[in-house]
């Protein structure tokens, strides 16, 4: 027998029972599907860690107890005896799981009920290892002075009140100092955060105007700036050409704006470029 049309004909006739005894509304009868499909077990590995592991997935899309579900209350020993029991299908496999009558957790954010209200506070993975770039490696100091201040900020998104802010930035700027990073750069990305509400944070960012400039990237490394400041002096060779000038209606950004800065903007040429001056 087909597994999901054996499901769903318990389900109809579980529901046509609770039905008949008022346990459920009439808009309970819209819990039925009409193309019911087996569940779908996958693994989303990550690529990045050993042995390539990954979270176990279970697509319960058109599953015929997808929608009946929802009011399905058991007790905390039966969903501990199921992960028991999950656990035994491969010994490779191994569930995290939290249960909790108070929060959830879902991916960084941890919800809870407080005062009738959603209060949301950023989550840390016990496997987060928080290895950030070290500080005083080979790096713009423009990229790593930015990374305390981005999670810093990720964390003004998340956190709902003010109090729950306080106790995460203290354990990231903690996280941070472990990277070597200076108490100037920290502090600093500090002062930036406090002066910017949840409301502000969480605002959609304006798009910002397109541009017809051509991206030409290099690898940042301190013997890069002579290009870069030879490249400045002579990007516009591009304008005055009349072979290619069209293809650049758009001035170069000021050298100040991207001369540190491992991107610059130009097309290939036939100009040697002066490297010694």
């Amino acid at each position: 027998m087909d597994p999901p049309f054996e499901i769903q004909t318990l389900v109809k006739k579980t529901l046509a029972k609770l039905l008949s005894q008022k346990h459920l509304p009439e808009s309970a009868k819209a819990l039925l599907l009409h193309c019911p499909q087996i569940s779908n077990f996958y693994l989303l590995p990550k690529i990045h860690k050993a042995n390539n592991p990954g979270p176990p997935i279970v697509s319960s899309r058109s599953c015929p107890t997808v929608l009946i579900s929802q009011y399905i209350v058991g007790p905390q020993n039966d969903l501990e005896r199921f992960i028991n029991i999950a656990e035994m299908f491969c010994p490779f496999l191994k569930f995290t799981h939290n249960i909790s009558n108070s929060s959830v957790v879902f991916l960084d954010t941890e919800l809870s009920i407080s005062d009738r209200k959603i209060k949301s506070n950023l989550h840390f993975k016990p496997t987060d290892s928080h290895n950030y770039l070290m500080y005083p490696f080979n790096h713009p100091r423009s990229c790593t002075n930015l990374i305390p201040y981005s999670q810093l900020l990720r964390a003004r998104r998340i956190c709902s009140d003010d109090q729950c802010f306080v106790k995460v930035s203290k354990q990231i700027i903690s996280f941070c100092e472990q990277r070597q990073y200076p108490q100037r750069v920290l502090s600093n990305a500090l002062k930036r955060i406090q002066r910017i509400d949840r409301d502000s944070a969480l605002a959609p960012k304006t798009d910002q105007t397109p541009t017809r400039c051509i991206p030409f990237v290099l690898p940042f490394h301190p013997s890069v700036t002579p290009i870069v400041r030879a490249i400045d002096r002579n990007v516009e060779t591009l304008r005055h050409d009349p072979s290619i000038r069209d293809h650049f209606p758009e001035p170069p950004p000021p050298p100040s704006q991207h001369s540190e800065l491992k991107r610059t903007y130009l097309s290939t040429w036939s100009v040697p470029l002066n490297l010694k001056q």
